[in-house]
């Protein structure tokens, strides 16, 4: 008895917030298949992140337009210490996934996310390498069309289209 009375009471305060909040991560794509459906599967792999994928379907001009307009029309708040930043949600992203190939306007579409506050992921050739990096490692040169070709190979139900 005598350890119950020298406890403490439980403070009334409520606690504070334990969990992480969400993360949101809107990834543009050139694809409309392989693309969104690798990010998909790394998605269901994250906690606290949510990966929302966009299949544009363009070259990287196109991806680049698509996406900075998104994050143009994305609501904006200011960062703790009344900054006034371009910031999204607190946390929050806007990316495009951009193949290399031989897009003629490659530096335009990378220097357009740029301005917006869009993050670049490049692929050079193309996006089909890392899914090849997954199931072995490759590290000779290669074009687009070769390196499809070697995922087609590995795992014969993807085809380019």
């Amino acid at each position: 008895m005598a350890n119950r009375r020298q406890r403490k009471p439980a403070p009334l305060e409520r606690r504070r917030h334990v969990a992480e909040p969400e993360r949101y991560f809107y990834v543009f794509c050139e694809g409309t298949k392989t693309e969104p459906e690798y990010l998909r599967a790394v998605a269901q792999r994250l906690k606290h992140s949510r990966i929302v994928p966009v299949g544009v379907g363009g070259v990287a001009l196109t991806v680049a337009d698509r996406a900075t307009d998104y994050a143009k029309s994305l609501p904006r708040h200011r960062k703790r210490g009344g900054r006034n930043t371009s910031s999204f949600e607190e946390g929050d992203e806007v990316w495009v996934v951009l193949d290399r190939d031989d897009h003629p306007q490659f530096a335009n579409a990378i220097a357009m996310c740029r301005a917006h506050n869009v993050r670049v992921a490049r692929s050079d050739p193309c996006f089909e390498l890392w899914l090849v990096l997954h199931l072995e490692n490759y590290d000779k040169p290669i074009d687009s069309t070769g390196i499809q070709a070697r995922l087609h190979g590995l795992f014969p139900m993807y085809h380019h289209k």
